[in-house]
């Protein structure tokens, strides 16, 4: 990897080429295991866009933003056989993973869909006790 200059004081910037999912979960060495994992993200990635025909409001944001992150990692995975990490996020001596822009979104993505849910939820159970 590369380091490159602090842009604030709690982040540092290293280029770090990810050959695994979000985070770098599931790295893989093997190449077979790597065109696994593509085609399985591009099977998601398959399903979100028919999730998107279907939703609306909010959800259909959430779901936008998910299918915005994957397919910027899906491009790099395709064309460059590994995502560019360069985002490395710590307070003193703790260390989240090295990450990307499009990590970023697809995150907001499934917080922003987690929270939907629990709102929905939860305006279910007072429609049942009313």
């Amino acid at each position: 990897y590369e380091i490159m200059p602090s842009l604030v004081g709690s982040e540092m910037c290293i280029r770090d080429r990810n050959e695994g999912i979000a985070f770098g979960l599931f790295s893989f060495s093997d190449k077979f295991f790597y065109h696994i994992l593509t085609f399985f993200i591009g099977v998601v990635i398959l399903i979100i866009l028919i999730m998107l025909n279907k939703s609306e409001g909010l959800k259909k944001y959430s779901l936008l933003m998910i299918l915005g992150g994957a397919l910027g990692n899906f491009y790099d995975r395709v064309f460059f056989e590994a995502v560019p990490d360069f985002i490395d996020f710590h307070v003193e001596n703790f260390h989240w993973f090295i990450f990307n822009v499009s990590d970023i979104f697809i995150s907001l993505g499934v917080i922003l869909m987690i929270i939907l849910e629990i709102i929905s939820n939860k305006k279910e159970t007072l429609n049942e006790k009313n």
